[in-house]
């Protein structure tokens, strides 16, 4: 079908060709006052460049719609819809960089609060305990009974917990003729000056815990007699107790 259609557009465009030639001579004749016979020489002319002419612009539109058939097909040319993806992955930028950094610091400074808070609560817990096995030794060596030794280690433990005197209503501590005022004050200084608790806390300890031994005196004289360095006394003034144990 297309082969018996070529020949007539051909014959057609020929034929047109042919037609605009006459046209042109005998238009150039004119504008040039040239008679009918130069028309006739003149019309060939034409008609032959307007064909080759033809032939010209033909054999360069085959030749171009060729070259970019061949460049389509082997991929030089590509569709709006064909753009290459490129997979490489980009580096980062500055600020993700900065962002992955302050998140692995914020990790680790959490980390290391926590294990701080541990290590702190540890040794707290390190202290409290040498603080009451002191508590323990100091009362047994010197006769009181583990009921006594049991209830001075409470009110202790509830001193240097919530710095306040813990006031027990069924808290009764014999007292004896050679445990002297100033040795109990001896230990609530002891005490005390571990967890750097002022003198007037001290004071209402020992008097509210050992009541039988300070019930004529007064917190004042209590507070200014805390610490007794000289003299030969049942619990002595001791800086060191944690090194001892």
């Amino acid at each position: 079908m297309n082969q018996s259609i070529n020949p007539i557009l051909s014959g057609i465009a020929n034929w047109l060709l042919a037609m605009l030639a006459i046209c042109l001579a005998f238009e150039f004749c004119y504008l040039c006052s040239w008679g009918l016979g130069a028309s006739i020489i003149i019309i060939p002319v034409f008609a032959y460049t307007l064909y080759y002419t033809r032939r010209l612009t033909t054999a360069m539109g085959e030749f171009v719609a060729t070259h970019l058939a061949q460049q389509f097909l082997s991929g030089d040319i590509l569709c709006p819809n064909d753009t290459p993806i490129n997979n490489t992955p980009k580096p980062p930028a500055n600020n993700d960089i900065a962002m992955k950094r302050l998140d692995l610091f914020h990790s680790q400074f959490e980390k290391s609060q926590e294990e701080l808070a541990k290590e702190v609560i540890q040794q707290k817990e390190l202290k409290l305990q040498k603080i009451l096995q002191y508590t323990t030794d100091t009362f047994c060596r010197i006769g009181l009974t583990e009921h006594e030794t049991f209830q001075i280690r409470e009110c202790v433990e509830y001193l240097v917990k919530n710095e306040k005197v813990l006031s027990l209503p069924d808290l009764k501590i014999e007292r004896r003729p050679e445990i002297t005022q100033i040795s109990l004050k001896n230990f609530a200084w002891n005490i005390a000056y571990q967890y750097k608790l002022p003198g007037q806390l001290a004071a209402q300890f020992v008097m509210t815990t050992f009541h039988e031994w300070f019930a004529d005196s007064t917190l004042y004289t209590v507070v200014k007699n805390l610490k007794t360095t000289s003299g030969n006394h049942a619990i002595p003034i001791d800086t060191h107790i944690l090194k001892k144990y």
